[in-house]
Parts: C-alpha cells; sequence; structure tokens
C-alpha cells in the first residue's frame, strides 16, 4: 500500500503517538511501520510503552520512529539493573 503525506490524518492513533515520541525524524518512514504493525489497533500499548521507555537525554542515542517501531521498542521492559556498592 502507497501512503502519501495527506494519508497521516486517516491514523489518529499515529498522530498522538507522534506527538510524544521525542525524535522528529523520518516521519513518512515511522507512518509505514505504524501502518505495517497495524498500530491503530494497539495504539494505546505503543503510547503506554513510549511513556515507559528510557529514552537518552542526547538525540543521538534515539532510536529513529521507525526503528522504534519496527523492533517493537515499546514492549521493553524500562528496568534498570540495579547494582550494590560492594558490586563496585
Amino acid at each position: 500500500m502507497k501512503l502519501r503525506p495527506t494519508d497521516v490524518s486517516k491514523y489518529p492513533g499515529f498522530i498522538r503517538w507522534w506527538g510524544i515520541y521525542p525524535r522528529k525524524v523520518a516521519k513518512g518512514s515511522a507512518l509505514r511501520s505504524w501502518v505495517d504493525l497495524d498500530g491503530e489497533a494497539i495504539a494505546s500499548d505503543i503510547i503506554k510503552g513510549t511513556k515507559n521507555y528510557a529514552f537518552s537525554d542526547e538525540v543521538r542515542f534515539i532510536p529513529h520512529p521507525a526503528t522504534f517501531l519496527n523492533q517493537w521498542r515499546f514492549l521493553d521492559s524500562n528496568e534498570t539493573p540495579q547494582h550494590s556498592e560492594d558490586q563496585w
């Protein structure tokens, strides 16, 4: 399915997700990934997972939006391993 820039309005879940995603690059690729993923059907899960994801403060370490969707990173756990002082 070929997508056009005007098609974005057909995907309100994508618009909401795009609004909270911290890196605004390659919107067309992200929309294609959203459609391939059937993002509208699981939009609330994607948005919740995006809000809980531990993004870096440095933009270069934040994945492109399409990569985030293609790799289902919204399902990744936000837990970081805890180290005791003795381990250092």
